[in-house]
């Protein structure tokens, strides 16, 4: 199983389904989650319970991590944090915001970002990019992608409260590594944050991205 903490600094905290955290919510949670599917109420509890095990290596204890409009958790003042989750695996990174300004983490199943799916995150120059590589590794590479563009965008949430479509973040790949950028509104020649960089891993089928301002 790929090891969360090997993809983010050691001031960021991070705890995640292999932990086998307790899923009760906090009763201001579980009111907002009980219009939820069962199946989204489930996901919801097991980040919430991710979230709230790294809260507490924090200090902080009983906080309700309710969502806001743009549906991205709001973390008690001074604390960055992101929460994931895909299918059999969940996540949560929280830190001082003293230490760092932003986090963002992201976890995909490989075999769920099919071909089909690169037209709508991924620009021309990244898909042909991908092209380039074996069928294998491509599989590996676009899952890779969209989920360092996920794990990005929540970073730069976290600092500008913006929604952006994933196409417009813009990727450089090196080995496990990337940096991203973000365009500012209306300037695309200007980044928003000058730059973003990230690490993931895979195995298996699942790949797990970490994004933190440069």
């Amino acid at each position: 199983m790929i090891d969360l903490r090997s993809l983010v600094p050691s001031n960021v905290i991070v705890a995640d389904s292999t932990s086998a955290p307790e899923l009760e919510l906090h009763p201001e949670e579980a009111r907002f989650a009980e219009a939820m599917r069962p199946k989204r109420r489930e996901q919801f509890a097991q980040g919430r319970a991710c979230a709230r095990q790294a809260l507490r290596a924090l200090q902080i204890e009983n906080y309700p991590l309710l969502p806001d409009a743009g549906r991205a958790p709001v973390w008690p003042q001074g604390i960055t944090g992101s929460i994931t989750h895909t299918r059999g695996y969940f996540a949560a990174a929280v830190a001082r915001q003293t230490e760092v300004a932003a986090v963002g983490i992201d976890a995909e199943r490989i075999s769920r970002i099919t071909e089909r799916l690169w037209p709508y995150y991924l620009s021309e120059r990244e898909i042909e990019w991908l092209r380039t590589h074996d069928l294998g590794r491509r599989a590996q590479l676009a899952a890779a992608m969209f989920s360092a563009k996920e794990a990005a965008y929540k970073c730069q949430y976290q600092l500008t409260h913006r929604s952006m479509h994933m196409k417009s973040i813009e990727l450089e790949i090196e080995h496990h590594s990337f940096r991203a950028r973000v365009p500012a509104p209306g300037r695309p020649e200007r980044s928003l944050l000058e730059r973003i960089e990230g690490r993931f891993a895979w195995e298996d089928d699942l790949v797990i991205s970490s994004a933190l301002p440069a």
